[in-house]
C-alpha cells in the first residue's frame, strides 16, 4: 500500500515523527495525517503491523496544504537527492570504484 509499510521499521518510522510535529509546530491542520494514522491504526487492530512511511507523511502533508498530489513524485525526488549523492561520493571512496564496461554489438 503506498505510504505505509517499510523494510526497515515495523513499529515507526522516526522520520515521519518529525515530518509531522514540524506541521504541527508550523499550525497545519491536520486532517489527512490524522486519516493516515487511523488507517495504519485499523491494520494494527488486524495484526498487520504497517508503519506510516515518509513517503505517506509528505502524501499527507501536502495533502494538508492543498497542493496537488501528482507534484509528489518531484517533491519525493527532491527530498532523496542529497542521499543519492551521499552514495555515489562513498562509492567513489572505494579502491574498487569503476564503471561496468560492456560491449555494444548493436541490436
Amino acid at each position: 500500500i503506498p505510504g505505509l509499510g517499510h523494510k526497515v521499521y515495523d513499529d515507526r518510522d522516526p522520520r515521519v515523527e518529525k515530518i509531522f510535529q514540524k506541521a504541527e509546530n508550523l499550525g497545519l491542520k491536520g486532517e489527512y495525517r490524522e486519516k493516515m494514522k487511523e488507517i495504519k491504526n485499523v491494520f494494527a487492530e488486524k495484526k498487520v503491523p504497517l508503519v506510516i512511511n515518509v513517503d505517506g507523511a509528505i502524501s499527507a502533508v501536502m495533502s494538508d496544504l492543498h497542493w496537488d498530489y501528482r507534484l509528489g513524485k518531484g517533491l519525493f525526488i527532491i527530498a532523496r537527492t542529497p542521499g543519492l549523492v551521499a552514495h555515489v561520493r562513498e562509492e567513489m571512496d572505494e579502491q574498487d570504484f569503476r564503471r561496468e564496461e560492456g560491449e555494444y554489438i548493436g541490436e
